[in-house]
């Protein structure tokens, strides 16, 4: 198919990275084969969980990105021949407006608790090794009386200490501390309103995230979620996902990879460009990461108290040759406020949550930190002039919420980084 006069093929993977269909692979090579392509844009969409939606999204990219091929960028692109591949892998919804209180602290939560409890049930399906599932099948059993339930906020609150423990996000980011995952702890720092994630004032859309025996019950899920997915993110992507691009460059060894990932799957395809410890090379030519859910110190180098992150070899292995660009706004609710719940429980300093300073801020939110990134304010018309090997952070405030990565001047700046190479 073609979306926009691209050639276009959809490529889904199971939990573990595994192809749920081989013939959509093959079809993949066969475009970049058949069509002679010199470059391939793969995206990776993040919070969703069907198709339609990942399609959405790809379909909105590529569709603004058709003015500029046929326009101010046309000389740039003359003789290349754009191919693009979707990846659809299993994530939970993750909807930005159910991040924002709105009065939680007075309403009753339940209907909302038992929706997240529902979609954290289906996120862990087929999932073994993890004691996460029966712990969610003995919260819906007692969801009518959780608030007198100290025993089973316990269970669950041991459920989520072991599970993070086997993280490898827990591996590969700042860790919370485990001390910090007593029963007392949890319910002095998850039921306690934390100000300042956004806009650092009692008017923020912080306000009232962590208010009551509920909402404890609400951000735990939140957790077990969130490091769920990552952990997810990361083993489709250094796994299936690297196993499709090395497909691609073999039907074509001169084929230019451009990865591009939104939220979660910003780690996803950051997983497939660095691959396994080991693992042969497989240069990149271009990875763009879209109000990415990972750790802003992610390509950071080793500084004080903070090791260098798991991405740093992405940069000092030059595993892509191009420009590597990183959008992020304080916009972005869903980055900023998802990672408020692992700053709280970690002793952060509520004021500073989810800002440059917080030691589980997000990409999204603040960009690559420590990086040696080069800084630039993305508009709609900002010159630019991408280098490969550069890591640039765009403070993109055009950019209006977590799913706003479609825009004209968030797909001009990816595009330029194409051409760049």
């Amino acid at each position: 198919m073609d979306i926009a006069g691209i050639p276009f093929v959809t490529v889904q993977f199971g939990r573990l990275g595994e192809p749920l269909d081989p013939q959509e692979g093959a079809a993949a090579v066969d475009m970049v084969r058949s069509q002679n392509l010199t470059d391939v844009l793969v995206f990776s969409h993040g919070w969703n969980n069907n198709i339609p939606a990942a399609m959405d999204l790809y379909t909105r990219f590529l569709t603004n990105a058709r003015p500029l091929l046929d326009g101010p960028l046309k000389a740039a692109f003359e003789g290349r021949r754009l191919g693009a591949v979707g990846i659809v892998w299993p994530s939970m919804r993750y909807t930005e407006p159910e991040l924002i209180p709105g009065g939680a602290a007075s309403a009753d939560l339940r209907p909302k608790l038992k929706e997240d409890l529902e979609a954290a049930q289906e996120l862990f399906q087929g999932v073994t090794g993890s004691p996460i599932p029966d712990a969610l099948e003995e919260l819906a059993r007692n969801l009518a009386v959780l608030e007198d339930k100290g025993s089973v906020r316990r269970d669950f609150l041991n459920a989520v200490r072991a599970h993070l423990a086997a993280s490898e996000t827990e591996q590969h980011e700042v860790p919370i501390p485990q001390r910090n995952l007593t029963d007392d702890r949890v319910r002095e720092r998850l039921a306690t309103n934390v100000q300042g994630v956004v806009t650092g004032g009692p008017e923020g859309h912080a306000a009232g995230l962590f208010s009551g025996a509920l909402q404890v019950f609400r951000n735990l899920l939140n957790v077990t979620t969130y490091y769920e997915m990552k952990d997810r993110a990361g083993l489709v992507g250094r796994t299936g996902v690297r196993d499709l691009l090395r497909a691609l460059r073999s039907a074509n060894p001169a084929v230019k990879l451009h990865l591009i990932g939104h939220s979660f799957g910003g780690r996803l395809v950051s997983s497939a460009a660095r691959g396994p410890d080991g693992d042969a090379p497989l240069v990149i030519t271009s990875l763009n990461l879209l109000q990415a859910a990972f750790s802003h110190y992610a390509f950071a180098e080793a500084k004080d108290d903070l090791p260098e992150g798991y991405f740093r070899p992405v940069l000092t292995d030059h595993l892509v040759s191009g420009p590597l660009l990183v959008t992020h706004t304080r916009h972005d609710l869903a980055v900023g406020l998802a990672y408020a719940v692992a700053s709280a429980l970690a002793g952060q300093d509520a004021a500073g949550i989810g800002d440059e300073h917080d030691r589980y801020g997000g990409l999204g939110g603040n960009g690559a930190l420590n990086a040696g990134a080069v800084e630039l304010t993305l508009q709609d018309d900002t010159p630019l002039a991408f280098e490969g090997g550069r890591v640039y952070n765009l403070h993109a405030d055009i950019i209006k919420d977590h799913g706003d990565v479609t825009r004209t001047g968030v797909v001009r700046a990816v595009l330029h980084g194409v051409a760049a190479t």
